[in-house]
């Protein structure tokens, strides 16, 4: 036997009493299990009446019942329950109460009752219209049911369906996102218009990386439900991740339009503005998530993000921290703390994050290539590489892959390869400071000064903070012999970043350069202090005492810049210079042909 069909019932205040005497008068097809009745003095106390109505009770009926009279019609609630059964297509009967313009509103278009529609307080007794109205209500009933027999093998299927669809969502959480596709897509065998079921699948091949398929869902799905933001919120991401940037931004503004309080709309719009750059509008989305779901780890990640891009590094650990604690398998944050502990320093965390989101996701790009940064920190340049080709495999639009090989390539002195790599992260993304900073480098190392300075300037266009870039192109200039714009720069870098050793240590360089001795020492000092393991530092004072004759202090510099290098070429060249001038000329030798060991085409050596 079917379940009964459920019956709603609007009317007016006003009609209280009438609208009694309908439910007495269904009473005996209730007692058959025919219908059940529900209206709104059924609701409990502290209920929401909007809620119970428009979003429970409503929406889930079968049929409407509309006692219809001058109030009724004059009512903005029943207008509001009407509309509403409209949309959901669920079958309405107007029963017409007291006289009223019924037969110039849009009721006029549905079967109502009594016959002849003439209203029920018209006849004489009243209770024969009431009969008239439940007979025709009771014909409506029994065909309603009786289609509900022919199509129950289909509500079975349905059923069926949405047991695999929540077995789909289980599958989903626990990350077997194939095993979920799979559910997803018996689900829509089941029933082709399952909107849960082409947006989750959506969301499921979103997390896959098959993004034009996720984008076909989430069509499918608005198209089935236009007001469904988490459909508009899927797509988004999709189009995020595809870099149809304003795509993703308008379907994120579309999601949060629909529901306000979608949190992970804001994080995904938050994402994409990450990707234009735009810190202040991921920062204010980041934080708006957080307010409206606090354990949204995808946001927190995300915030995270933004302090690490604005140099505050403890403050995105923090966030990533959090984003972990909240959802361990979060490879993203593992990967992004891990370049965050680099940049402290903490390459040991460092190399330990980067392995656990390889780990948790063996085709995450940007964590292969944070872990090739780590390499190279390390000076496993080949490990380093390694990293970088398999970030660049699995994702050839990585710029930052392309940039850390360009590096790589860079210390092993292969400066072509290092240019032609970062020419295509250049190409992938224009605004990489540090990459033209890089490529400077290279040019430089090449001797081909002028395109080296126009990468640093357009580096500090790009970055006017960037201290490394004034420090490079002030090498260049001393490269030339611009003294003036070489001590410039130096002093833009220091005051940038007053703890920048190498950049003391190059303005000491200068200063010997025009033989102020003294002041080259002053330099060195401070970038000793401030890193004392700079070899470079060691070994240029050492020069410094050389040239005041000061031969044992030299030796001594020399000796601790081979010890932080024991591969230091002019170290050995200038000490054996220095033992030779003591007349110890076979350490001299030994030292001279160390270097020649280390570089044999040193001429001096």
């Amino acid at each position: 036997m079917n379940k009964p069909l459920k019956v709603f019932i609007t009317y007016a205040r006003t009609d209280k009493e009438a609208k009694d005497k309908l439910i007495k008068s269904l009473a005996v097809m209730k007692r058959e299990g025919l219908i059940d009745i529900w209206h709104d003095t059924e609701m409990l106390g502290g209920d929401r009446w909007q809620q119970e109505i428009f979003s429970k009770h409503l929406p889930t009926s079968d049929l409407l019942l509309y006692l219809v009279s001058i109030e009724s019609l004059a009512s903005e609630n029943c207008y509001q329950e009407f509309e509403i059964a409209k949309k959901q297509k669920i079958k309405v009967i107007p029963i017409i109460f007291s006289g009223c313009d019924w037969e110039n509103d849009q009721l006029s278009n549905l079967q109502g009752f009594p016959d002849n529609f003439k209203p029920i307080n018209e006849w004489t007794p009243e209770s024969k219209g009431w009969i008239n109205v439940v007979a025709g209500i009771r014909k409506t009933v029994d065909q309603m049911l009786s289609h509900s027999e022919h199509a129950s093998d289909a509500s079975m299927r349905e059923q069926e369906a949405e047991v695999v669809f929540q077995h789909g969502n289980f599958l989903l959480k626990l990350g077997k996102i194939d095993m979920a596709i799979e559910a997803y897509s018996e689900v829509i065998e089941f029933n082709p218009r399952h909107v849960g079921a082409y947006n989750n699948r959506g969301a499921a091949y979103g997390k896959k990386g098959e993004l034009d398929r996720a984008i076909d869902d989430c069509n499918k799905a608005i198209e089935l439900n236009p007001t469904l933001a988490e459909a508009y919120n899927n797509r988004g991401a999709a189009y995020g991740e595809k870099g149809e940037f304003d795509r993703a931004i308008d379907d994120c503004n579309k999601a949060i339009e629909l529901n306000p309080k979608l949190a992970s709309a804001y994080s995904n719009r938050g994402t994409t503005y990450g990707k234009k750059g735009e810190l202040d509008r991921v920062l204010s989305d980041c934080n708006k998530a957080i307010e409206l779901n606090p354990k949204l780890a995808t946001a927190y990640s995300n915030r995270g993000n933004v302090h690490h891009e604005r140099g505050k590094i403890d403050k995105a650990i923090d966030d990533y921290n959090k984003a972990i604690q909240l959802n361990p398998k979060l490879a993203n944050a593992y990967s992004n703390r891990g370049n965050a502990h680099r940049k402290k320093g903490k390459l040991d965390r460092a190399l330990s994050d980067c392995n656990k989101a390889i780990e948790l996701d063996p085709k995450l790009a940007t964590a292969y290539s944070n872990r090739g940064n780590v390499h190279h920190e390390r000076g496993k340049i080949d490990k380093a590489i390694a990293d970088y080709n398999k970030a660049i495999e699995l994702d050839p639009k990585l710029a930052d892959a392309y940039s850390g090989r360009g590096a790589a390539y860079e210390g092993k002195n292969e400066f072509d390869r290092a240019i032609a790599d970062y020419n295509k992260a250049i190409e992938l993304d224009p605004k990489l400071a540090n990459t033209y900073n890089n490529r400077g480098n290279a040019y430089r190392a090449k001797n081909k000064f002028d395109r080296a300075i126009a990468d640093y300037n357009k580096a500090i266009e790009l970055d006017p903070k960037l201290a490394d870039a004034y420090n490079n192109r002030g090498n260049t200039y001393l490269d030339k012999g611009e003294m003036d714009k070489a001590f410039a720069d130096y002093n833009t870098a220091i005051k940038l970043n007053p703890k920048f050793a190498s950049a003391y240590n190059n303005r000491g360089n200068a200063h010997y350069k025009r033989g102020e001795i003294d002041k080259a020492l002053s330099d060195y000092n401070t970038a000793i202090k401030l890193n004392p393991k700079l070899a470079d530092a060691y070994n240029n004072r050492g020069s410094a005492y050389y040239e005041k004759c000061e031969y044992d202090l030299a030796i001594k510099n020399y000796t601790i810049a081979i010890k932080h290098q024991s591969d230091h070429v002019s170290a050995y060249n200038n000490r054996g210079a220095v033992y030779g001038e003591k007349g110890d000329f076979d350490n001299a030798i030994k030292d001279f042909t160390t270097a020649i060991t280390h570089q044999p085409d040193h001429a001096n050596a």
